[in-house]
């Protein structure tokens, strides 16, 4: 059966700081890398996820992506960057993203729950609705009614909650198995 990777994480050292990194994943992982880990599994098709490069490095992280997109024999054709509609210039960010056939949207989490309440973050959410752009929403579980209340503001705007909400796995086994 044919496959779409809709969670595809690449990273190159050579042109990003990732802070989060350690070992064992304390290396690149490239298309390469990716294509030998996949083999045998008939992925077609994926979708890159932002990796939290540093706030700096998005508009590059952007453009290492569109450019993975564009390559003819390449199984990237789509990408959700990082976002914080949070701060100020967000509009900015993602206007430049308008019409792209790469950019399908952006992804963000959130410090504090009262954020998801927070006007700028509501109007920039909505934002992305307009541009035809979705929002992938990375909150805690403690946080998932806010996070409810906020996709009730934003109509328009398509979300995805990313990792079941960073829900404990255990949570979903049936009763008895730990």
């Amino acid at each position: 059966i044919p496959m779409v990777d809709t969670h595809q994480h690449l990273w190159d050292l050579s042109k990003f700081k990732l802070r989060w990194l350690s070992p064992p994943l304390d290396r690149s992982f490239t298309t390469k890398d990716y294509i030998e880990a996949t083999q045998g599994l008939n992925v077609v098709k994926a979708v890159y996820m932002e990796v939290a490069v540093p706030v700096e490095q998005r508009l590059q992280e952007a453009q290492y992506v569109i450019e993975l997109c564009q390559q003819p024999d390449g199984v990237t054709c789509a990408a959700v960057v990082a976002g914080s509609p949070a701060e100020d210039g967000f509009e900015q960010y993602v206007a430049r993203f308008k019409g792209s056939p790469y950019i399908k949207g952006v992804r963000g989490s959130f410090s504090a729950p009262k954020q998801l309440n927070d006007k700028q973050v509501i109007r920039n959410l909505r934002l992305l609705g307009e541009l035809g752009m979705r929002f992938d929403l990375n909150v805690s579980p403690q946080s998932l009614a806010e996070a409810a209340q906020l996709v009730d503001q934003c109509h328009d705007t398509r979300f995805v909650l990313d990792h079941c909400g960073n829900a404990d796995p255990v949570a979903f086994f049936p009763a008895g198995r730990t």
